[in-house]
């Protein structure tokens, strides 16, 4: 995948990216749902997304994620389970001291997007997983996956590793966290999807009666129902992906921010 350059799908091609949509992207989102395939596609492509878009051709953050493969360290607000050590970022000594958990794919990422707050604005920094300070709980998931807790203590971000400060970054974090769950939304279709394939090749082969199963009105009137109801999310979902391409988005899709969330995108 990231041969293929899937995840700079969503960058400018002056910035070496394939200069895709959301949308763009979903189409192979969708297929990686159908195989159940266990990638940390939706948050890299999401993470580079973020640092190309809050940082110019010059900024060494740009160098830094080339052939990386970087997850955000992220939680939008509300949804930290009671978890209050947020990272925090010390302006005097440039350097990060708190936590984050539930982190995907923590364990196999090379960097890490850390949304820390400081003072009275949030900072966006790039950190790497063997940076001095920084230890790493990893958890198996039941899909095969993994989940980290990240632990910072005094962990030190250089000037080239802080993407994004203030409203820029309260913005850029705003949008990557919008994208990551219409992404994964997608991903969802696809397994949707597939559950339904799996389903029909079923009731074609199993036999009750004489006859395969699939020939009984009553679970003919069932998998109908199934694929109304898949074609029915497909159909809403590429609508607001489609919308989100075009900065079109209801606010209650995307949550625009008043600090400037239409100039990052």
């Amino acid at each position: 995948m990231t041969r293929a350059g899937w995840l700079s799908a969503l960058v400018a091609e002056k910035d070496d990216g394939l200069g895709l949509g959301v949308f763009d992207l979903a189409l192979a989102l969708e297929e990686t749902g159908k195989q159940i395939v266990v990638t940390p596609l939706v948050e890299a492509a999401a993470a580079i997304w973020a640092i190309t878009n809050a940082t110019d051709s010059a900024h060494p953050a740009r160098a830094r994620i080339a052939s990386k493969i970087v997850v955000p360290a992220t939680a939008p607000p509300g949804q930290r389970y009671g978890h209050v050590d947020a990272p925090a970022f010390d302006s005097k000594t440039s350097s990060l001291s708190g936590s984050v958990s539930f982190v995907p794919f923590g364990a196999s990422s090379d960097m890490f997007l850390v949304d820390a707050h400081a003072a009275s604005e949030t900072v966006l920094c790039l950190v790497p997983r063997g940076a001095a300070g920084l230890s790493i709980a990893t958890t198996p998931n039941v899909d095969g996956s993994t989940s980290s807790l990240l632990k910072f203590s005094r962990v030190i971000v250089p000037v080239g590793g802080i993407v994004a400060r203030g409203d820029q970054a309260a913005a850029i974090v705003a949008a990557m966290q919008e994208l990551m769950i219409l992404s994964t939304a997608v991903e969802l279709l696809g397994v949707a999807q597939a559950a339904l394939d799996m389903t029909v090749g079923y009731t074609k082969l199993r036999e009750q009666f004489g006859k395969p199963i699939g020939s009984f009105q009553a679970l003919q009137h069932r998998m109908v129902d199934c694929y109304v109801d898949v074609e029915l999310n497909r159909s809403l979902l590429f609508k607001v992906l489609s919308a989100w391409d075009d900065d079109t988005s209801h606010p209650r899709w995307c949550r625009p921010s008043k600090r400037g969330w239409a100039r990052v995108r």
